[in-house]
C-alpha cells in the first residue's frame, strides 16, 4: 500500500502532504484546504475522498498532529471505508496536546514578565493584551426543555447545588456563570432587561447560595444574574469560561431571551450543551432542533463537535420493569436523526448521583432529602448494573476512554467508580476537549502572533545588535589602548635601569680632555710655523734688499777711489757678513746703517705696520680654521653625543609615553664664531704698545741723484728707528697661546657642564617617567574597570539579545509541531 505522509498544524492551520516521500504539488486542488486556512474539522469531510480520488487505491495515511484532529481523520477514514468497502488505514506521530502548550505558552509569559532583562517587555499593557488574547471568554451555553434537568446538570458541573431545580419552569433569567480559578466565594451582581447593572446593594452579593440565587430568579426587575465563581472541572487559568444558564424554547416569557439563545445557537464559537430528559421526551423543542441541525450543517466538523446532546435522569429508567439504556440510545440517535442530525456527539448522564456524590466528597450536608434518598435507592444501580456504565453510550475520544479505565482500574473508593459510571467526568473531559481542540489552539496562536508582532515592530534585536556593534567597537579601542599601555609600561620599566645607568655611567671629562689638549697642541705648532713664515718673510725684504744694494753701490765704484767711504764700505760689508745668506735677495736703494745696539732681527717701523698687518691677518685666518675645526668637533663629538642621547631617550621613552614632553629640555649646543673667538684670542693689546719693541735709532744715507751715487756730497742723510720684530713676535705667540688655553679649558668645562646638565635633566625625566609610569597603572587599572563594567555590559546586552531569541524560538516551537 502507498504511504501518504499527512502533518496537519492547529495553529497555523498549514499542513504538509506527501505521497511516498514526494511533497503533493502545493498548487494542486487538494492544498486549496491549506490556502483558504480553515481548521482541518470544516473540510477533512472532503478531503479524505479527494485524497483517496488522487491516489486512486487503498493507502496507509500516516498522520503527525493531535489526537484531538487523528480522531476527526479516523472518523471520516471510517465512513468512507463503510460507503466505498475500501481499506484505507491510519496510524498517529502525536505531538504535544494543546493543553500542555498552553501551560508552557503561561509559564513562559510568567517568565518574561519576572525575568525579562528588557525592560519594556515588562509593560502591563504587553500582557494585559496577552491574558486578554488567550483569556477571552468562552461561552458554554446550556440548553433544555422544561424539567429536562438542565439545572442539576448544572449543579453537577458546578460540584454545588446552586442553580434552583423545580418541576416547572423555573429559568426565566439568563444565568452567566464566569470561572474564576481558585476563588472560595461566589459572588454575584443583577441586570435589567437592557443588561445594565442594578445599582442596588440588595441586588448584590459576595457569598452566594441557592437561595440567594432564587430569590433573584423569581424577581421580575431582573433579567440577568451574573456569577463569578470556580468552576471545579475546568483546571486551566488560560480560558476564562463562562457557563450560560438559558430559559428553555418552552419558557420564553421574555422575547429577548428568545432571540439571545438563538443568537448563540447560531454563533460560530460557543459549546453548546443540549439536555434531553432520557424519560419524558418532549415535543415543544423542534423549531430548536431544526435551528441546531441548520447551524450543525453549515459548520463543518467543528459545526458538529460544538453540539454536545446531553441524555439526563437515565437513572430514573426502571429496568426491573424492562427499560433499556440501550434501546433509549437508539431512540435518541433516530429522534435526532429527524431533525437531519446524524452522528451526534451524545453524552448519557445521571446528573442528579453525580452531584450528589460530589458534595459527599466535598463534606457537604444534602439540603435536600430527596437528594439523600435518591442516592440511597439509586446508587445500587450504578454498583450492580453494568449497564449503568453511562460512558459505553457516549462519544467518548480514545484518550478519555484511557483516561476513566485508568480510574476504573484502581478507584479511590466506590463512590469515585459510582462518579465514573453517572457519565459526567467523560462529558466535563469532551467539554475540555472541545476547548482545546477549537478555543485553545485560535487564541494560542492569536496571542504568540501577536507578541511576536511586537518584538519586530519594536525593533528589539535590531536595536541590541546595533548596541552591541558600538560598544563592541568602543570595546576594541579600549582593548588596543590597553594593550598600548601595558606594552609601554613594560618597555619603560625595562628601559628605567638601562637609562638611569646609561647615563650615570656617562663620563666624558678625560676624552674631552684629551681631545681639546690635542687641538691645542695642533694649533700652537700651526701659530708657531706660520708665524716663523711671516717672520722669515719680512726679514728677507728688509735685510737681505738693503745689503745687498750697498754691496752692489761699493763694487761699483770702488775703482774711482773714493777713499772716505771705506769706513762705511767696511760697516756694511761687516754687517753682510753677519747676515744670513739667505736674507741677501733683492733691495730698493736704500742702505741701513746699524746703532751701536744693532740686533739681527730689527725691522724699521714703516715695516713693522707691514709686518704688524700680516701678522694679524694670518692669525684671524688661523683663528677661523680653528673656530672650523672646534664646531667641527663639537658637532661630531659633544653635540652628537647629546643629541643621540635626547634622540634615543625620545624614541623610546618619549614616543612611548605622550605624557612626557622632551621639547622642555632645550640642549644647547656648543658652537665657536671666528669673529668672537679673535675677538677674546686678540693682540691689539701688544699693537697697541709697539714703541715698547723700538730699540735704537738708525741713519739712512740715501744718494739725491741715481746716477750720481758716487757723489756722496750729494747724498741725504736721515735718522729711523728699527723695531725689534723678536720680541715682538714672541709676545704675540705667548698671547695667542695664553689666550687660547683659556678659551680651550673654557670649550672643555662648557662641554662637560653641557653634558652634566643634560645627565641630570634625563635623570629628572627618569624620575618623572616614573611617577607617569605610576600614574599610568592607576590609569591601566580604571581602563580595567571600565573595560570589565563594558564587557559586562556588553555580556549583558548579548544576554537580552540570547534570551530574546530564545523567547521568540520558544514562542514559534510553542505552536509549532
Amino acid at each position: 500500500m502507498k504511504e501518504v505522509y499527512f502533518e496537519y498544524n492547529p495553529f497555523t492551520l498549514e499542513f504538509k502532504l506527501e505521497e511516498n516521500g514526494i511533497k503533493f504539488d502545493p498548487e494542486s486542488k487538494i492544498y486549496s484546504y491549506s490556502r483558504d486556512s480553515k481548521r482541518l474539522q470544516s473540510w477533512i469531510h472532503k478531503f479524505i475522498p479527494e485524497l483517496y480520488e488522487v491516489i486512486n487505491e487503498d493507502f496507509v495515511l500516516n498522520f503527525k498532529g493531535t489526537s484531538f484532529d487523528y480522531d476527526d481523520i479516523q472518523f471520516e477514514i471510517d465512513e468512507f471505508n463503510k460507503k466505498h468497502k475500501t481499506n484505507i488505514k491510519s496510524s498517529l506521530h502525536e505531538v504535544k496536546s494543546i493543553d500542555t502548550r498552553l501551560h508552557e505558552l503561561v509559564k513562559l509569559f510568567n517568565s518574561i514578565k519576572e525575568e525579562s532583562p528588557i525592560d519594556e517587555l515588562k509593560d502591563e499593557n504587553i500582557f494585559a493584551r496577552f491574558y486578554s488574547d488567550i483569556n477571552k471568554e468562552f461561552e458554554i451555553a446550556v440548553v433544555a426543555t422544561v424539567s429536562s434537568g438542565k439545572s442539576t446538570l448544572i449543579n453537577s458541573l458546578l460540584g454545588k447545588e446552586l442553580m434552583p431545580s423545580k418541576k416547572q419552569a423555573c429559568t426565566s433569567t439568563i444565568i452567566r456563570i464566569k470561572d474564576v480559578d481558585n476563588s472560595d466565594n461566589i459572588s454575584v451582581l443583577c441586570r435589567d432587561e437592557n443588561e445594565n447593572i442594578i445599582d442596588d446593594e440588595s441586588y448584590r452579593s459576595d457569598n452566594a447560595d441557592i437561595d440567594i440565587i432564587r430569590k433573584f430568579n423569581d424577581d421580575e426587575k431582573v433579567h440577568y444574574i451574573d456569577l463569578e465563581m470556580d468552576i471545579p472541572f475546568v483546571d486551566t487559568d488560560t480560558l476564562e469560561l463562562v457557563l450560560l444558564d438559558t430559559p428553555g424554547p418552552n419558557n420564553f416569557s421574555d422575547k429577548t431571551h428568545k432571540e439571545k439563545t438563538r443568537k448563540v445557537i447560531n454563533k460560530s464559537d460557543p459549546l453548546i450543551l443540549y439536555v434531553i430528559d432520557g424519560v419524558h421526551q418532549s415535543t415543544d423543542n423542534r423549531l430548536l432542533l431544526e435551528d441546531i441541525s441548520k447551524a450543525m450543517k453549515r459548520g463543518g466538523r467543528q459545526g458538529k463537535d460544538r453540539f454536545i446532546f446531553v441524555v439526563n435522569k437515565v437513572d430514573e429508567l426502571d429496568i426491573d420493569s424492562g427499560d433499556s439504556i440501550e434501546q433509549l440510545h437508539r431512540e435518541v440517535i433516530q429522534y435526532l436523526k429527524d431533525f437531519e442530525i446524524v452522528n451526534p456527539n451524545i453524552y448519557f448522564v445521571s446528573a442528579r448521583m453525580a452531584m450528589i456524590i460530589k458534595l459527599i466528597n466535598k463534606k457537604e450536608d444534602l439540603r435536600n432529602r430527596q437528594n439523600k434518598s435518591f442516592f440511597d435507592s439509586s446508587r445500587y444501580l450504578f454498583e450492580e448494573y453494568e449497564e449503568f456504565n453511562l460512558n459505553q453510550y457516549s462519544s467518548i475520544s480514545k484518550n478519555n476512554k484511557l483516561k476513566i479505565e485508568n480510574i476504573l482500574n484502581n478507584p479511590k473508593d466506590d463512590l469515585e467508580k459510582i462518579l465514573i459510571y453517572s457519565g459526567i467526568p467523560a462529558l466535563e473531559f469532551g467539554i475540555k476537549d472541545y476547548l482545546e481542540k477549537y478555543a485553545m489552539a485560535e487564541k494560542m496562536e492569536k496571542a504568540i502572533k501577536s507578541f511576536l508582532l511586537y518584538i519586530d515592530e519594536n525593533n528589539f534585536i535590531d536595536k541590541i545588535n546595533e548596541i552591541l556593534v558600538k560598544k563592541e567597537d568602543e570595546n576594541s579601542y579600549i582593548s588596543e589602548t590597553i594593550m598600548k599601555m601595558e606594552e609601554q609600561i613594560k618597555f619603560c620599566e625595562s628601559a628605567i635601569p638601562y637609562f638611569r645607568d646609561k647615563i650615570n655611567k656617562l663620563d666624558m671629562y678625560d676624552k674631552i680632555k684629551t681631545d681639546f689638549e690635542d687641538i691645542f697642541n695642533n694649533f700652537s705648532e700651526r701659530l708657531r710655523k706660520e708665524m716663523n713664515i711671516v717672520f722669515e718673510d719680512t726679514i728677507k725684504k728688509s735685510f737681505g734688499y738693503n745689503v745687498q744694494k750697498g754691496i752692489n753701490s761699493v763694487k761699483d765704484n770702488v775703482q774711482k777711489g773714493i777713499d772716505d767711504l771705506k769706513d762705511v764700505i767696511h760697516s756694511l760689508y761687516s754687517k753682510v757678513s753677519n747676515t744670513p745668506r739667505s736674507a741677501l735677495n733683492g733691495n730698493e736703494n736704500v742702505i741701513l746703517i746699524e746703532g751701536n745696539d744693532y740686533e739681527n732681527y730689527n725691522i724699521s717701523i714703516p715695516e713693522q705696520k707691514e709686518y704688524t698687518i700680516n701678522i694679524n691677518n694670518m692669525i684671524k685666518e688661523l683663528l677661523s680654521q680653528l673656530t672650523v675645526e672646534l664646531d667641527s668637533y663639537l658637532n661630531e663629538n659633544i653635540n652628537l653625543i647629546l643629541k643621540n642621547i635626547i634622540n634615543e631617550y625620545k624614541i623610546s621613552i618619549y614616543n612611548t609615553l605622550n605624557e612626557l614632553s622632551m621639547y622642555k629640555f632645550i640642549s644647547k649646543e656648543l658652537s665657536i664664531e671666528s669673529e668672537t673667538l679673535f675677538d677674546r684670542c686678540s693682540i691689539n693689546d701688544i699693537n697697541n704698545t709697539l714703541n715698547n719693541y723700538i730699540l735704537n735709532r738708525k741713519i739712512e744715507l740715501k744718494p739725491e741723484f741715481k746716477d750720481k751715487w758716487w757723489d756722496i756730497q750729494s747724498w741725504d742723510i736721515r735718522l729711523w728707528d728699527e723695531f725689534n720684530i723678536k720680541e715682538y713676535n714672541e709676545n704675540v705667540f705667548n698671547k695667542l697661546i695664553n689666550d687660547m688655553r683659556e678659551e680651550i679649558d673654557n670649550i672643555t668645562e662648557n662641554s662637560i657642564e653641557n653634558i652634566d646638565n643634560l645627565k641630570s635633566y634625563i635623570l629628572s625625566e627618569i624620575e618623572k617617567l616614573e611617577y607617569v609610569l605610576k600614574s599610568k597603572k592607576e590609569d591601566l587599572k580604571y581602563k580595567n574597570i571600565t573595560k570589565e563594567e563594558l564587557e559586562q555590559f556588553i555580556e549583558k546586552e548579548k544576554n537580552k539579545l540570547a534570551w530574546i531569541q530564545d523567547i521568540k524560538s520558544k514562542l514559534e516551537d510553542i505552536i509549532t509541531l
